[in-house]
This record gives structure tokens, sequence and C-alpha cells, in this order.
């Protein structure tokens, strides 16, 4: 849902852009379990593909790509905005309990404390 709203908000931004890529890290079976265990790679391919077709829609040619989940998925994403020479990074923010964050940190937090772009944030 805060991914959904943050592409609303950027879509006008995004219809501007000469180049939009969409990143998306797929769980590694032996990390902490998906919100949703039934949520296997092919669910995701689809909903990928079902984003592409709606930035397509909304005048926006977007490629998009799936990496292995990394062991720190914010600064992977920084270090990915830095090698496609990204002016902007769209993404939705939700938080985990304090002790999880604590002990694993979190995507958003390390985006918003270290991002070398602007970051185009949403919280629900």
């Amino acid at each position: 849902m805060q991914a959904a709203a943050a592409l609303k908000y950027a879509l006008p931004l995004l219809q501007r852009a000469a180049q939009v890529d969409v990143l998306a890290f797929a769980e590694q079976p032996n990390r902490i379990p998906p919100v949703q265990p039934d949520h296997d790679e092919s669910i995701a391919d689809a909903e990928l593909a079902a984003l592409q077709d709606f930035l397509a829609r909304h005048g926006v040619a977007a490629s998009v790509a799936r990496r292995a989940d990394p062991i720190d998925a914010g600064y992977a994403l920084i270090d990915a905005a830095a090698r496609l020479g990204s002016e902007l990074i769209v993404m939705g923010c939700y938080g985990h309990a304090r002790l999880r964050e604590f002990c694993l940190g979190g995507v958003s937090r390390t985006l918003l404390h270290a991002a070398t772009v602007p970051l185009l944030a949403a919280h629900r």
C-alpha cells in the first residue's frame, strides 16, 4: 500500500523522466519469512509485470529488474541508484517492531539517513 501511494505521488515526475528503473528484491529462503508466506516468485513476477503495464498505460516506459535480497537492501538501493545515475528514489515506507528494527535495521531508515539522491517516500 505504501509503495502504491509513493508511485501515485511520483507519477507526474516519472512521466517526465528520461529513464525509469524499477528494482525489486526477491526474498531468500534462509532469511526472515515474508509477511505473506504464500507470496512466491510467480506472484511477484505477475505483480512486477502489472506494475510495468500500469506505468506504460501512464506513459512511463520502465525497465524492471529483480535481484536477490541482499543483507542490507537499503544500501543496495543506494548503490544501484549510484550505478544507474538515478536522480530520485521513490519508495513506500513502513515500520517494524522496534526490537526487530534495532536488530535487523530497516530499508526506510537506511534510505532516510544515507540516501545520496533525493527520496520521495510515502507512509500511510
